[in-house]
């Protein structure tokens, strides 16, 4: 990291944040925008899910009146997208042509980088944890996995997943949230967490009933919890309601799992490094910590203040109040109790559970739930700005934050 020698406070993000994995929203890093009523929403969101690509205006027009257009229509649309210009592009001259939202040809265009896109982000993101766990890699696999479905803050597309526009998008999204689910799943059994999935998977065979991966993960997961009956038990309650409802016996994969139940076969424990894992009982060891890490930050004064982050399970408070363990007094845009930091079995995470009013942010990116930590991130609460260096990976560095030596802990 190139030295420093002072951390600025930090700066409205210029890159919006376009947000379709539940109520349909856009950000300037610190709050949504007004976009006005329900059609000119409409206009905006037919333009996020084709992002980067031309929408012709009489396709906008089809779409928000479908067959019955009023004969004003198209100086409608216009107004909307003129509007949303204004929302989307403040700073903008009156005859500046628009960066975000870009007229070309007969239709408009909106200029988006996916990373800036939730959706998208989501995408990739449980992609990326499907190839890990293909691969052998259950832990990298459940990180990215988890990630992905924190971006999700209600069903996609919420307002607008009855539109024909949106429907399509919005189911195919809810598609992949399950999948995601399901490895995210297989993951924590590959690595050995069976006991701890167990009341999340009974849970979600209620919801998904037909979905037959996920009773799979709760019969093995039973099973692997020395609950064999249990797990025969809900192999029985998966092939009745498949027979009630679709007249169909379970899967091939299914009718073997619970033979592999009956027969207590070998195949059915978890794998050897899994085993290795919970050193040789039913309990799981305790994890192997990630090494110290520390967050830098500049008080009222400018002066600045390093935290230590030791390699502990509990959590860590980030706010105003007397009670924070990391307590910002100084800045009225933090909320006594505005998030929390800790370390946990897959490295350090920052987690705002939606409690703080003005948001927490990680690159520059609103955190919601609970995301992984890298050495070099930076976080801001408020107004303030903060660096999370990992030493483990930073001690190689001659400075942190250009003015204090970096040093392992004695």
């Amino acid at each position: 990291m190139a030295a420093a020698a002072t951390l600025t406070r930090a700066t409205p993000p210029e890159r919006l944040q376009f947000r379709l994995l539940g109520s349909f929203e856009v950000s300037d890093g610190h709050r949504p925008l007004a976009l006005g009523g329900f059609k000119q929403q409409a206009v905006l969101v037919i333009l996020v899910l084709s992002a980067n690509e031309v929408v012709s205006a009489d396709r906008l027009v089809d779409e928000l009146w479908r067959k019955d257009p009023p004969r004003q229509a198209t100086g409608s649309l216009q107004a909307y997208v003129s509007n949303l210009r204004r929302a989307l592009d403040p700073g903008r001259a009156p005859r500046e042509a628009s960066g975000v939202l870009r007229t070309q040809g007969a239709g408009y265009l909106l200029a988006a980088d996916p990373a800036d896109i939730d959706a998208a982000r989501f995408e990739q993101l449980a992609a990326d944890g499907r190839v890990q766990l293909r691969e052998g890699h259950p832990q990298a696999a459940r990180v990215a996995l988890a990630d992905a479905l924190t971006l999700w803050r209600g069903p996609a597309l919420a307002e607008f997943r009855d539109e024909s526009f949106a429907a399509g998008d919005a189911a195919r999204l809810e598609e992949l949230r399950i999948d995601a689910l399901e490895a995210r799943l297989a993951a924590d059994l590959a690595l050995g967490e069976h006991g701890a999935v167990v009341a999340e998977l009974q849970r979600l065979v209620v919801d998904e009933p037909l979905r037959e991966q996920l009773w799979a993960h709760l019969i093995t997961a039973l099973y692997r919890s020395g609950r064999q009956a249990d797990a025969l038990a809900a192999y029985e309650r998966c092939r009745r309601t498949l027979v009630d409802r679709l007249g169909i016996e379970p899967n091939p994969a299914l009718r073997q799992l619970q033979a592999d139940v009956l027969a207590q076969a070998p195949s059915l424990d978890p794998a050897p490094a899994t085993k290795a894992a919970l050193g040789g009982g039913g309990a799981p060891a305790r994890p192997q910590l990630p090494a110290p890490a520390s967050l830098a930050y500049r008080d009222a004064t400018q002066g600045l203040q390093v935290f230590p982050l030791q390699a502990a399970g509990d959590r860590i408070s980030v706010g105003r109040g007397a009670s924070a363990d990391i307590r910002l007094s100084w800045d009225v845009r933090v909320s006594r109790l505005h998030a929390e930091l800790q370390c946990g079995p897959d490295g350090w995470a920052v987690i705002d559970d939606g409690d703080s009013s003005n948001g927490s942010y990680l690159n520059g990116v609103r955190v919601r739930g609970r995301h992984a930590l890298a050495d070099g991130d930076e976080l801001r609460f408020g107004e303030t700005a903060m660096t999370f260096r990992l030493h483990a990976q930073s001690a190689a560095a001659e400075t942190y934050l250009g003015t204090v030596p970096l040093r392992e802990p004695d």
